[in-house]
C-alpha cells in the first residue's frame, strides 16, 4: 500500500513549515544558536515524521483483517455530540452534533471522547489524512499540517519522557535525545517544571510558524501516574500556540477536565453510516444488511469496531454467525482482552487480583443482580453501591471502593458507561449476555418460573450457552407450571438465539408440553423452533410411542401405546397428550 501523499508534496510542506518555524524561533533566540546544520536536521526530522503520519493516517487494520485497507473507502466521517453522555440529564438541552470537518476549523481545541472501538483513533487518522491530501474547504479551515503523538508508542515510565521531549524528538531539535521505547534505556535527565515549560514554549513557537494541528491519540493509554502531568502539558502547549490547535482523544471513562478544551463525544453509527461502511467493504450491502436485520446482536453494529468484526466474519464465511451468543462472547473478549493486547497496550488494574477474567465474572454478577434482582437497565450510584457491596466479597474487593472499581471497569472495557447522573451497560444485549452467563452455571429448576415471568431474555440466552441445550430447556419447561403466556417472549428470544439442540425424548416432551399450552395466535412465534431438525426428530421420537386415537373439533388426544413401557430411557412418559386441534394441524409436526 503506497503512501497517500507524494514525496514532492511532503518536501514542499516541510520546507515551508521549517522556514516559518525557524523565523518564529529566531524572534526569541539568538540567531547564532540555530545554524544551518540544525535547520537541516529539523527539516529531515519533520519530513520523516510527516512521511510517518502520511502512512499512519492512510490505512486501517484491526484484529481479523488479513491486510490493511485504505482509510477513506474503509471508513466514514463520524459525528460527535457536543454534550457528552456523562453530562446529560432529563433536563439537559438537546444534544447538538459536529462532524470531523468542524474539528479542523477555527482555533478551538478539542478533547474527543469515545467508548472502546467507537472510532477515536480512526477519526484522528482521517483528520491527518485530510490535512495532507486535500485542499482547505472553507476560510475557517486554517491548519496546514499535522503533528501526531501516539501515546502508546512511548515509555512514559522511563522518567525521561514528557510531551515536550516527544515533540522535540519529532522536530529533531538537536539538544534533545531520542525518547521512544526503542531508546528508553539511554540515559536522559528529566527536566524541571520551569525548564519543561520553557521547552514547551520553544516547541510552540516553532509550530506556530505555520498553522499546525497537533493530534494526541490515546491519553488513556498513558500510565495513570503520568496522566495528570501530560494533561497539564497539553493545556500549556495549547495556550502557547499562537497559530494552531490541539485535538486529543481518550476513552469516555477516562475523562478529565482540560482547561481551554471543548469536550465532544463520538456518537453511535446511524443506519446511513452503517450502509456506507458495508458498501465500501462488500460492494453490495444488501446480503449483509438482510442478515443483520432482526439479528439479536444488531444493536452492536452501531459501534465501528463491532461492525468491522461482523463484516470480517461475513467476508470469511458468507454469513453472520447464527448463534448470537458466539458474537456476544467475541465482542466481550474483544473489549476485555483482545482490544488492548492487539494494540500493544497492557492495562494494569488497581487491584492485584482483579484481572481480565475476574472483571468478566464480576460484570456477570453485576449484570445479573441489576437486571434480575432490581430490574434495572439504568442504575444510579446508590443502586450500584448496594449491588457492589453484595458481590464484592466474592471477588475480594474493598467494600467501600464501588466508584473506583466501576470507573476502572469503564475505562478499561467500556462495557459500563456513565450517562448523566446514572450508569448503564453500553448495550442491552451485552448486559443480557453477561446475565445469561451467570445463569448458565446455576441450577435453573427452582428459579425458572420466576425468571421466565420477570425477564425471559437472559434465560433464553442461558439455554443457548448451555453445554446441553436440550436438557437445560427441558428442565426449564418442566418447572414452569401453568405459565403458558410467559412462554411467548421466552420462545421468541430462544428462536433468535438458535440453541444447538440434540434430539432426545426429554426435548420432545418439553416441546410437546409447550405445544399443549399454545393458542393458534402464539404458534407463529414457535415455528422457527419447530423448524429445527433436531427438534422435529425429538418430537417424532416421542410421538412414535403414541396413537392418535381421539380427535374432536377442539382437541386431538394422543394415547401412549404401551402403558407398561411408560418408563422409557429413564423418562416417565405421560399416558396421554392433549393438543388443541388448530395448533395440532398447523404446526406440521405430527
Amino acid at each position: 500500500m503506497s503512501d497517500p501523499v507524494g514525496t514532492a508534496v511532503l518536501s514542499a510542506v516541510v520546507s515551508q513549515v521549517v522556514r516559518g518555524g525557524l523565523d518564529q524561533l529566531r524572534h526569541r533566540l539568538d540567531a547564532d544558536r540555530i545554524d544551518d546544520d540544525d535547520a537541516g536536521r529539523i527539516e529531515a526530522a519533520l519530513e520523516s515524521h510527516l512521511r510517518y503520519v502520511s502512512s499512519w493516517s492512510g490505512r486501517i487494520q484491526i484484529e481479523g483483517m488479513l491486510a490493511p485497507q485504505d482509510i477513506r473507502p474503509a471508513t466514514v466521517a463520524l459525528s460527535a455530540a457536543d454534550l457528552p453522555r456523562r453530562f446529560r440529564s432529563a433536563r439537559s438541552r438537546k444534544t447538538g452534533r459536529i462532524n470531523e470537518m468542524d474539528l479542523l476549523e477555527g482555533q478551538t481545541n478539542y478533547q474527543l471522547l469515545g467508548d472502546p472501538g467507537s472510532g477515536k483513533t480512526t477519526t484522528l487518522k482521517r483528520l491527518a489524512n485530510i490535512l495532507l491530501s486535500q485542499e482547505p474547504t472553507s476560510n475557517d479551515d486554517l491548519c496546514h499540517y499535522p503533528v501526531v503523538v501516539v501515546c502508546r508508542d512511548y515509555n512514559w515510565n522511563s522518567g525521561s519522557v514528557s510531551l515536550c521531549s516527544v515533540l522535540e524528538e519529532i522536530l529533531g531539535f538537536p539538544e534533545m535525545k531520542r525518547v521512544s521505547k526503542r531508546n528508553a534505556g539511554k540515559e536522559d535527565s528529566e527536566p524541571r517544571k520551569d525548564e519543561r515549560l520553557a521547552q514547551l514554549t520553544r516547541v510552540a513557537d516553532f509550530l506556530s510558524g505555520q498553522w499546525v494541528l497537533v493530534l494526541i491519540d490515546g491519553l488513556d493509554e498513558v500510565p495513570v501516574a503520568h496522566r495528570s502531568t501530560l494533561g497539564r502539558d497539553v493545556v500549556a502547549l495549547a495556550d502557547r500556540l499562537s497559530t494552531g490547535k490541539v485535538v486529543i482523544s481518550r476513552r469516555s471513562g477516562d475523562y478529565q477536565n482540560l482547561e481551554g478544551f471543548t469536550v465532544v463525544e463520538l456518537c453511535p453509527l446511524e443506519s446511513e453510516q452503517v450502509r456506507a461502511i458495508v458498501t465500501s467493504w462488500l460492494g453490495d450491502p444488501q446480503p449483509f444488511l438482510d442478515a443483520l436485520r432482526d439479528h439479536p446482536a444488531e444493536d452492536l453494529a452501531s459501534r465501528p469496531l463491532f461492525l468491522a468484526q461482523f463484516l470480517i466474519l461475513f467476508q470469511h464465511g458468507g454469513h453472520i454467525p447464527e448463534q448470537p451468543a458466539s458474537l456476544y462472547k467475541n465482542i466481550t473478549d474483544l473489549m476485555l482482552r483482545e482490544w488492548d493486547y492487539g494494540r500493544g497496550v497492557v492495562r494494569h488494574s488497581q487491584y492485584a487480583d482483579f484481572g481480565i477474567q475476574e472483571k468478566f465474572e464480576f460484570l456477570c454478577a453485576l449484570a445479573h443482580d441489576l437486571l434480575i434482582s432490581r430490574h434495572l437497565v439504568r442504575f444510579g450510584s446508590n443502586d450500584l453501591e448496594l449491588v457492589y457491596k453484595a458481590i464484592a466479597p466474592r471477588f475480594r474487593l474493598p467494600l467501600d471502593d464501588a466508584p473506583l472499581v466501576v470507573q476502572e471497569i469503564e475505562s478499561h472495557t467500556g462495557l459500563i458507561v456513565e450517562s448523566g447522573t446514572a450508569f448503564e451497560f453500553s448495550h442491552l444485549s451485552l448486559q443480557e449476555y453477561l446475565c445469561a452467563h451467570y445463569l448458565s452455571r446455576k441450577p435453573l429448576a427452582r428459579i425458572a418460573a420466576r425468571y421466565i415471568r420477570e425477564y425471559p431474555e437472559p434465560l433464553a440466552i442461558a439455554v443457548a450457552l448451555s453445554s446441553d441445550a436440550s436438557a437445560t430447556f427441558a428442565e426449564i419447561v418442566t418447572n414452569l407450571g401453568e405459565q403458558g403466556t410467559a412462554l411467548v417472549p421466552f420462545a421468541r428470544r430462544l428462536a433468535r438465539e438458535r440453541p444447538r439442540f440434540t434430539s432426545s425424548l426429554e426435548l420432545g416432551m418439553a416441546m410437546v408440553a409447550i405445544i399443549e399450552k399454545l393458542t393458534r395466535d402464539d404458534l407463529a412465534i414457535f415455528l422457527p423452533l419447530f423448524a429445527d431438525s433436531e427438534v422435529r426428530s425429538a418430537i417424532s421420537r416421542l410421538t412414535e410411542k403414541y396413537d392418535r386415537s381421539l380427535e374432536t373439533t377442539d382437541a386431538t388426544t394422543l394415547f401412549l401405546k404401551n402403558l407398561a413401557g411408560s418408563e422409557s430411557e429413564d423418562i416417565k412418559l405421560p399416558r396421554f397428550i392433549r393438543i388443541r386441534s388448530d395448533v395440532y394441524k398447523e404446526c406440521g409436526l405430527f
